[in-house]
């Protein structure tokens, strides 16, 4: 009996001794920023909940023996890691990862090394992109996608898009161009949208020489129309000036030669 109170009594010590153990995730948000091919950058926010001030403790302990970590954030706590690292062929070395220990909040930051977004198809105007269950494989449980309810991911689409809402299953919410999911259950998500293009080239140099012959192209205009205008005016008093000027040029002349029949 005393043997077995021993080790009991070490185990409770070893449970409550280990990093994080007791420490409770309240809530994920996750925010997903797409570019216009599809290229996404992913921030993770997790939410802790603690219960005594020795989770505190523990977490502040554990939050600077790990640092920047991601692989020890990992080990220590088996609910923080990349969502989309594995369905997207990992993720680049610029992971950051920053803590707030008095709110007690994981920030994790990074980019999938593969584009976010297939592309469905190229068209004149726009191109037609998707998201789908190949994604979201880390949310795969037995052959259904389940997003908890507290657990929230935000699709963030470029500006320039247009969001197939048809397609959205019926739980998710659209706000300008961005799609919400939390607390679905489906056996398929698709998210698919379109990326208007162009219609002129983005140049700022172009935009603004364009800019500056719009406004010069009037002025030159009415220049030209005057002139149009004035044209037998400015005319007479060309041919005005020439026949004063050779009038001149013989006054001289003459002048000059009785100077010297004088002589």
């Amino acid at each position: 009996m005393k043997k077995c109170a021993a080790l009991l009594a070490i185990a409770m010590i070893l449970i409550i001794s280990a990093p994080g153990f007791a420490v409770k995730l309240k809530n994920v948000q996750i925010t997903v920023s797409l570019d216009n091919e599809g290229k996404g950058s992913v921030t993770e926010s997790y939410q802790l909940e603690f219960e005594t001030l020795s989770e505190v403790q523990s977490f502040e302990k554990t939050a600077r023996e790990n640092s920047s970590s991601l692989r020890a954030w990992e080990a220590d706590y088996g609910f923080f890691y990349p969502h989309f690292e594995k369905p997207l062929g990992g993720i680049k070395d610029s992971t950051s990862i920053s803590v707030s220990e008095e709110s007690g909040n994981i920030t994790l930051k990074y980019s999938p090394n593969e584009t976010f977004a297939r592309i469905e198809g190229r068209e004149q105007r726009s191109d037609v992109y998707a998201i789908d269950y190949r994604q979201l494989q880390q949310f795969n449980a037995g052959g259904t996608i389940v997003i908890p309810e507290n657990t929230t991911i935000n699709i963030v689409l470029p500006s320039n898009s247009e969001i197939n809402a048809a397609k959205l299953p019926p739980k998710a919410s659209v706000n300008g161009n961005t799609v919400t999911l939390t607390g679905i259950q489906s056996n398929s998500i698709t998210v698919e949208y379109r990326v208007f293009k162009p219609i002129a080239p983005r140049s700022d140099d172009l935009v603004y020489q364009i800019s500056n012959w719009y406004i010069l192209f009037p002025a030159v205009l009415i220049i030209l129309g005057i002139l149009y205008l004035k044209r037998e005016e400015i005319e007479e008093k060309i041919e005005s000036y020439l026949v004063e000027h050779s009038d001149m040029s013989g006054k001289q002349k003459t002048d000059k030669d009785f100077e010297l029949k004088m002589d």
